[in-house]
Protein backbone atom coordinates (compact mmCIF):
# COMPACT_ATOMS: atom_id res chain seq x y z
CA UNK A 1 0.00 0.00 0.00
CA UNK A 2 1.38 3.26 -1.26
CA UNK A 3 1.16 6.10 1.47
CA UNK A 4 -1.56 8.83 1.11
CA UNK A 5 -1.06 11.37 -1.18
CA UNK A 6 -1.35 14.98 0.57
CA UNK A 7 0.05 18.12 -1.62
CA UNK A 8 -0.12 19.01 -5.13
CA UNK A 9 2.30 21.52 -7.02
CA UNK A 10 1.14 23.53 -9.84
CA UNK A 11 3.10 25.52 -12.00
CA UNK A 12 1.26 27.28 -14.30
CA UNK A 13 1.87 30.53 -16.23
CA UNK A 14 1.60 34.08 -15.12
CA UNK A 15 0.04 36.37 -16.83
CA UNK A 16 0.93 39.63 -14.90
CA UNK A 17 5.03 38.75 -14.70
CA UNK A 18 5.30 38.00 -18.44
CA UNK A 19 5.48 35.67 -21.24
CA UNK A 20 8.22 33.68 -19.86
CA UNK A 21 7.31 33.20 -16.44
CA UNK A 22 5.00 31.06 -14.20
CA UNK A 23 4.12 31.26 -11.00
CA UNK A 24 3.76 27.80 -8.78
CA UNK A 25 1.02 26.75 -6.72
CA UNK A 26 1.77 24.50 -3.69
CA UNK A 27 -2.02 22.96 -2.46
CA UNK A 28 -2.25 20.73 0.82
CA UNK A 29 -5.65 18.59 0.07
CA UNK A 30 -5.71 14.90 0.16
CA UNK A 31 -8.86 14.51 -1.90
CA UNK A 32 -7.37 16.96 -4.70
CA UNK A 33 -4.17 14.51 -4.48
CA UNK A 34 -5.30 11.66 -4.99
CA UNK A 35 -7.86 12.50 -7.43
CA UNK A 36 -4.63 13.76 -9.93
CA UNK A 37 -2.75 11.15 -8.78
CA UNK A 38 -5.23 8.88 -10.37
CA UNK A 39 -5.91 10.50 -13.28
CA UNK A 40 -2.32 11.07 -14.09
CA UNK A 41 -1.65 7.09 -13.83
CA UNK A 42 -4.79 6.38 -15.88
CA UNK A 43 -3.29 8.33 -18.34
CA UNK A 44 0.52 7.03 -18.23
CA UNK A 45 -1.05 3.17 -18.17
CA UNK A 46 -2.53 4.55 -22.08
CA UNK A 47 0.54 6.70 -22.99
CA UNK A 48 2.55 4.91 -25.92
CA UNK A 49 6.37 6.37 -27.21
CA UNK A 50 6.10 9.36 -29.09
CA UNK A 51 7.86 7.88 -32.74
CA UNK A 52 11.39 8.53 -32.84
CA UNK A 53 12.08 9.29 -29.27
CA UNK A 54 13.82 5.86 -29.06
CA UNK A 55 11.51 4.77 -25.53
CA UNK A 56 10.51 1.12 -25.72
CA UNK A 57 7.25 0.11 -25.32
Amino acid sequence: MEPPQRRVLCDIPDPVAGERSTTTLFIEHPALAGCLRLAFQTVWEGAVPAPGSGAVS
